[in-house]
């Protein structure tokens, strides 16, 4: 163990290594107060919470508005230039009149 540690210590490691490494030591130190802020809410009675989520998920519901036109035609303008249009395989085969 002491000639692993021995080793460790002795190599040199990049500066984006070295960032790379404490933004994951942030992260993972930020991920575990959080979980362990919600195993507190849930030890008791989770009841609240989850209502609380139900509620914010039926307000989201309520307030969804669909994109607009101008916006959706921008968004998609790139695919419809360089995709072919859609054709309905076997559209053919359906009937004309929609009586049943």
């Amino acid at each position: 163990l002491t000639v692993i540690l021995a080793l460790l210590g002795s190599l040199r490691v990049g500066r984006v290594t070295s960032r790379r490494w404490r933004g994951l030591i942030l992260a993972n130190g930020l991920l575990a107060y959080v979980q362990n802020r919600l195993y507190e809410l849930f030890r008791g009675d989770a009841s609240p919470l989850l209502s609380l989520e139900d509620k914010a998920a039926d307000r989201e519901l309520v307030n969804w508005q669909p994109v607009s036109q101008e916006a959706l035609a921008a968004m998609t303008f790139p695919q419809r230039c360089t995709l072919p249009p859609v054709v309905l395989l076997g559209g053919e085969t359906l009937p004309r009149n929609r009586s049943r």
